[in-house]
């Protein structure tokens, strides 16, 4: 069974059954006369994807944790042809990509319309009744992306202004087409150390500025800590020609320059 076939009739077997999400209970479901015991949880589903798909053992339910940080999963993974990506934003994911935060949850990337993400997710009771891709929460911070290899060269993702204002108006609510706007800017809010370190869109201020060349922010963690505050200074100071406090203000001028308005 193809991927993408796996991961839609496994949704479909288990939002038959209409079962409400536990981390402990467990449902059998058959697909091409193969039973499987799958938990009722955002990694049990994906697990139990990978089982049809060929590239887990029968019964084998791992957990958020597994897929970003489990170097035996990671094996498993790479054996089945998948390959492990730094999370890159949602305008740069493809169907059928695995995401994941350590320790909190695990859903499959379906596409993007009018603002919103729409995943493959068991981490609710109404996703979990829900044959269709639901949309994403916005509560969770991505780390890590496996992705389906086709066999062929992929090209590299280039994330640039356009890339970076559709995280913003992804993240925002607005309608995704990589136009900067008035309308989009009204919606910015603050993101500093202080306030809103933890923001959705602390990923890809840290991506885009890293793109401009200030490395001092580190590594996207999505987390606006000293490395954040120091490379927004840095911006503030070469390119603001503004206050240099390290904090992006809603609707205000760092924002501005950023969004290129």
């Amino acid at each position: 069974m193809d991927w993408m076939a796996s991961v839609k009739r496994v949704k479909a077997a288990l939002a038959k059954q209409k079962f409400v999400y536990s981390q402990t209970r467990y449902s059998v479901i058959t697909i091409d006369k193969k039973s499987e015991s799958v938990r009722h949880d955002c990694s049990g589903y994906v697990s139990s994807c990978l089982y049809y798909f060929g590239a887990f053992k029968k019964n084998q339910m791992t957990t958020s944790w597994g897929f970003a940080k489990d170097s035996e999963i990671a094996k498993q993974l790479k054996a089945a042809g998948f390959k492990k990506l730094d999370w890159p934003g949602w305008s740069a994911l493809k169907e059928g990509d695995i995401i994941t935060q350590p320790n909190a949850h695990v859903e499959i990337f379906s596409h993007n319309a009018g603002g919103k993400h729409y995943v493959y997710s068991n981490g609710k009771t109404s996703d979990c009744q829900s044959s269709k891709p639901t949309p994403d929460g916005g509560r969770h911070r991505y780390t890590t992306v496996w992705r389906l290899s086709t066999g062929e060269p992929e090209k590299k993702e280039v994330y640039n202004h356009d890339a970076f204002v559709k995280d913003v108006q992804g993240i925002l609510g607005m309608t995704v087409n990589g136009k900067a706007s008035e309308a989009l800017l009204k919606k910015t809010p603050t993101i500093s150390e202080k306030k809103n370190k933890t923001h959705q869109l602390v990923m890809p201020i840290q991506k885009y500025l890293r793109v401009l060349g200030y490395d001092e922010v580190g590594e996207p963690d999505g987390e606006a800590g000293p490395m954040f505050t120091k490379a927004v200074k840095k911006y503030q100071k070469e390119v603001v020609k503004g206050a240099v406090d390290g904090e992006i203000t809603t609707r205000e001028a760092t924002w501005k320059k950023l969004l290129g308005l």
